[in-house]
């Protein structure tokens, strides 16, 4: 059984077309930056939290120790 001309010159071009493959390794690399930049958010979001946290404690005890009220007023 011999393929015809036609057909063995569409699965050549078919092998040898690399654009779904720069595709793909795009894709890869968009998804691993995606992936360190949630990482680093989530890492930083942490450190920020216990900042806040630190300074209304710090704040509460301020508060406390000079007798003031517990919300402030406007």
């Amino acid at each position: 059984m011999s393929f015809s001309p036609l057909l063995r010159n569409k699965t050549r071009r078919f092998f040898k077309d690399e654009d779904g493959a720069s595709a793909i390794e795009y894709a890869v690399i968009a998804g691993l930056i995606a992936v360190a930049m949630i990482g680093t958010a989530k890492l930083v979001g942490v450190e920020i939290t216990n900042v806040f946290t630190t300074v209304k404690t710090e704040l509460e005890a301020v508060n406390a120790s000079s007798g003031g009220s517990e919300t402030p007023t406007p």
